[in-house]
């Protein structure tokens, strides 16, 4: 089986869909220790083994039919075990900071920090050469993912320090992302997208700064300018992944911060859109020109009830599809999640989702539920990656 080629074909539909319409709408996801649980690969392989990594990532979603192959790594821990943090790789879980010792217990401890070398620093050159791995093997240009300033900022400092130096120590803050703004993450941004040789998005991982853990006047602060920084020097900068729009009392205020910094698209996650509704999500990227993605919940996607995961589906796919540049994202899907759910999720998306878009509210019917090819009989018929 020519899987490049396979992969080529859904490939060339998400990315006219980033356009306008495509033949259907794309469905993407967020997959990294379920793929390694799919595969029997232990999760310290998985995330230290570039070919590990991406063959496992690429199988996985041949095997689901994902229309874009994300390379999904713990993009949260990278630049700051470069840095010199410690790392914590759980049996099956995505790797972690060691919470217990920050790396910058006390301000003072910032001017010991040394700028990491993209190239033999911590697990970055993981990075660069699963990228590599990643063209090799598909010849498409992948995403790559950085974390944001903010949540990097988190990850040395600690979450309940740097809110206490927000409040107490501010002028810190600003110095503290200041360094990794301009010390790490512009020079790592450049040397990714040199070393990729390419790219279709960039994504600066940011979901620590997602409400209720900062107020949106702190990310206008503390968040944002460092973002428009990283785009300002290295022509492309972003936020992704804040969540918690349905919390707060002006959902839009967020949700138009959002496409300030979009990584390529506005996007909502549930349970923002399934609360707000999708039409909040829809308007707005209209009114940015913005393609939208709406994510699905990962503890629906797993557990079900499985009519309910189609229902939404369809609904997000009547109110986000007209008129194109819409997708679907399955938000980090958990390790355990039936691989059924999974298909039937993109079966989903494959019934509702051909353009041009029918009136979903008339004569409709919702795929079941079925059993999945297993995964060692999928690998018998397409093969290993070379």
């Amino acid at each position: 089986m020519d899987i490049r080629q396979s992969l080529t074909t859904r490939f060339d539909n998400f990315v006219a869909a980033m356009k306008g319409e495509p033949s259907c709408v794309p469905i993407f996801a967020q997959i990294h220790d379920h793929a390694a649980k799919l595969a029997g690969v232990s999760i310290y392989d998985f995330f230290t083994n570039p070919k590990t990594f991406v063959d496992t990532t690429i199988l996985a979603s041949e095997y689901y039919q994902f229309d874009f192959p994300r390379l999904i790594y713990d993009g949260y821990n990278i630049e700051a075990e470069a840095l010199g943090a410690k790392i914590v790789f759980p049996n099956n879980a995505i790797p972690d900071i060691d919470r217990v010792e920050p790396l910058i217990k006390q301000p003072s401890d910032l001017a010991k920090l040394i700028p990491p070398d993209p190239y033999s620093s911590g697990r970055m050159p993981f990075v660069l050469e699963a990228n590599r791995r990643y063209v090799e093997v598909t010849g498409l240009a992948p995403n790559l993912t950085y974390c944001a300033p903010l949540s990097l900022a988190i990850q040395v400092r600690g979450y309940t320090n740097l809110i206490m130096d927000i409040y107490k120590r501010p002028s810190f803050v600003h110095e503290l992302l200041v360094f990794l703004t301009e010390q790490v993450l512009i020079p790592w941004v450049n040397i990714l997208r040199k070393e990729a040789g390419g790219n279709l998005l960039v994504l600066g991982a940011d979901a620590w700064a997602s409400p209720p853990n900062f107020s949106i006047e702190m990310l206008e602060e503390f968040d944002v300018p460092y973002v428009l920084k990283i785009k300002e020097i290295c022509g492309t900068g972003s936020a992704s992944g804040w969540w918690g729009d349905s919390k707060i009392k002006d959902p839009q205020r967020l949700i138009d911060l959002k496409a300030k910094v979009p990584p390529g698209y506005l996007y909502g996650f549930d349970p923002d859109p399934n609360v707000l509704g999708p039409e909040i999500y829809k308007n707005t990227a209209l009114q940015h020109n913005l393609p939208l993605a709406l994510g699905i919940d990962a503890g629906l996607l797993c557990d079900g009830p499985v009519e309910i995961l189609t229902e939404r589906i369809r609904r997000y796919i009547k109110i986000g599809a007209p008129g194109g540049k819409f997708f679907i994202l399955l938000n980090s899907i958990p390790a355990i999640t039936p691989p059924e759910h999974i298909h039937l999720a993109v079966k989903a998306v494959h019934t509702f989702g051909k353009y041009p878009i029918e009136d979903l509210d008339k004569n409709f019917v919702s795929p079941t539920l079925a059993p999945a090819e297993k995964w060692t009989d999928f690998i018998a018929r397409v093969g290993l990656l070379e």
